[in-house]
């Protein structure tokens, strides 16, 4: 079973996993749970999905990382580009040590069969060329 984000605390493990900091730029961000600035400098969060929910993606602690609204934003309903796809994947599987090495391999090929199927011209890369 693939874990589903169900709470703060998922999400607080979400933002974890990428050490506090956007997938895609790296900014600094910080949890706004009651509607306050933690830290000044720092970026709100938004919980991105790496395959879009449209596109066929879902919840689970795999398919999602935390970005700042200006990357989530860009990104919107978008496919990232392959090569990029690819890192943050690889990133958000490792992270997870619990699960042995097949289950690892059996949820990588998951969502690249999932990447594939969808299609590859609303890449990032190619809509942002345009």
């Amino acid at each position: 079973m693939i874990p589903v984000i169900q709470s703060l605390r998922v999400r607080d493990e979400v933002l974890k996993k990428t050490n506090g900091k956007c997938a895609y730029c790296g900014k600094g961000l910080f949890v706004n749970r009651r509607g306050k600035i933690q830290d000044e400098g720092l970026e709100p969060l938004a919980v991105d999905h790496i395959i879009p929910r449209i596109k066929g993606g879902n919840n689970s602690l795999y398919n999602v990382v935390t970005s700042c609204v200006d990357c989530n934003l860009k990104k919107s309903y978008l496919l990232l580009p392959k090569e990029v796809f690819k890192r943050i994947l690889r990133r958000n599987i490792q992270y997870n040590k619990g699960i042995s090495a097949n289950k690892r391999a059996e949820i990588r090929t998951g969502l690249m069969i999932r990447y594939k199927e969808c299609d590859q011209a609303e890449t990032m890369s190619n809509v942002l060329r345009q």
